[in-house]
């Protein structure tokens, strides 16, 4: 059967890189692209390990999390940047096609970069060269491939015909890339043995409650028995004991029998505490820490904060910075990247921390002048207000060469009310009072 299959399939294929994972990639063992045998004997696929719950659950958390950040084009005018709501590149980015939206877009492909270590997406251009739409493509039918001259193109089998594409136009979001960086690698693929062990687990848990009983052992008996009776007596046993129904009943034994377990439970072979430590290997493959996917057994209040900037920093930057640099390379013409254009995705949604911390964090801002209160409104999602986009320093900071330097002292006229001699005043040159001889600040 294995042996037709590999049939229906192609036999040879040029590889746009010579690796020694090519049997992975090419020639007869191009099935292994698609599904690999484990160590424990599970068959892993891209598909088949969206059945375990961890993998879905890293891949869900990593895919959605992105697609619900906002994607901006802006320019780079100087020192600064403007936001160019307007710009043709950021209606593509809002609505890729007239099919799906940007978080489907976002999510989808995302999610075959991590099942198959590639996604992929066609760029359609009107006739003047700029991108229109962007359109999914399943990485199964697509395979990169260099030509006579070494150049690489990407073929596309669709609805019985092969199509050709130059690299400009596809969308190519790569996971691990482990030769010349034209092709990502599945990390399924890599991580089939944690995928199969965890499989493995749970098919086994399946089937013992499926078994039922946890009497399972050797009944012995005094006296020597017939193969019929031995027969008659585990069908009898059988059909009282075994079965969900039937678990922690009472077994009643005559004849002198007696019942030595052999086998154990799986608290005994510490069952339960391998399956979590399966999740906590799948989540250290996908960079997730494990609180993510609902494994909680270490997490604490004082470090699930820390593990969300985590969480930020190792499993979602790589594939912002991913997406931006490919709309960066495909989408804008270098006359729009001269001119200082380029896009964002705005990851300061998941650093915002709890209510205190922001709070401390934008006072800080708007004391040391780089917030205004408007600013800080925005980052809020809040309305503006009027004289709110005024910033704002301490009155009491200084340069380091001037700190230590008295400032100049300056008399002030008195000023005689005729009601009797007022206290006098002496104004010095940093702003500050002396009344009675005891400086105060305004």
């Amino acid at each position: 059967m294995f042996e037709k299959i590999k049939s229906l399939w192609p036999k040879k294929i040029k590889s746009a890189y010579n690796d020694p994972l090519d049997k992975y990639f090419e020639g007869e063992d191009q099935l292994y692209y698609i599904s690999s045998y484990s160590t424990a004997g599970i068959m892993v696929t891209p598909l088949t390990a969206l059945e375990y719950s961890a993998v879905t659950a890293c891949i869900r958390i990593i895919s959605k999390t992105i697609s619900s950040l906002n994607w901006k084009v802006y320019q780079k005018l100087g020192d600064r940047r403007k936001e160019r709501r307007n710009h043709h590149i950021q209606y593509l980015l809002d609505f890729p096609n007239r099919e799906i939206c940007s978080n489907t877009f976002k999510s989808t492909i995302l999610t075959h970069a991590l099942l198959w270590g590639n996604g992929y997406a066609e760029i359609e251009r009107n006739r003047n060269g700029d991108p229109i739409a962007l359109w999914i493509l399943e990485p199964t039918h697509v395979k990169i491939k260099r030509d006579d001259q070494n150049n690489l193109f990407y073929e596309i089998q669709s609805n019985n015909k092969v199509r050709r594409l130059d690299p400009e136009d596809i969308f190519h979001l790569k996971d691990i890339t482990i030769s010349d960086g034209t092709v990502g690698t599945s990390r399924i693929f890599l991580a089939k043995r944690s995928i199969g062990l965890g499989i493995a687990q749970e098919q086994f848990g399946a089937k013992f409650f499926a078994n039922g009983t946890q009497l399972s052992g050797v009944l012995e008996h005094p006296g020597s028995l017939s193969e019929v009776a031995v027969e008659n007596i585990k069908k009898s046993w059988r059909q009282r004991y075994s079965g969900i129904s039937n678990s922690h009943d009472i077994a009643v034994l005559g004849e002198g029998m007696k019942f030595e377990k052999i086998s154990t439970t799986p608290e005994e072979s510490q069952f339960n505490d391998s399956r979590i430590y399966q999740v906590n290997e799948i989540a250290r493959w996908f960079g997730v820490p494990p609180h993510k996917i609902a494994e909680l057994s270490h997490a604490t209040f004082s470090n699930i904060e820390e593990q969300n900037k985590e969480f930020v920093d190792d499993a979602l930057i790589p594939w912002v910075n991913s997406l931006e640099e490919e709309v960066l390379r495909k989408l804008f013409t270098q006359r729009e990247v001269g001119l200082g254009y380029y896009s964002k995705i705005d990851l300061r949604t998941l650093l915002r921390g709890n209510a205190q911390a922001r709070s401390a964090y934008y006072r800080e801002g708007i004391q040391n002048g780089w917030f205004s209160v408007n600013e800080v409104r925005a980052l809020e999602d809040m309305n503006p207000i009027e004289g709110g986009d005024k910033h704002f320093i301490q009155l009491n900071m200084t340069t380091i060469d001037q700190a230590g330097v008295q400032p100049q002292q300056t008399q002030q006229p008195q000023q005689n009310s005729g009601k009797g001699e007022k206290n006098v005043q002496l104004i010095l040159g940093d702003g500050i009072e002396r009344s009675n001889g005891i400086p105060r600040r305004y």
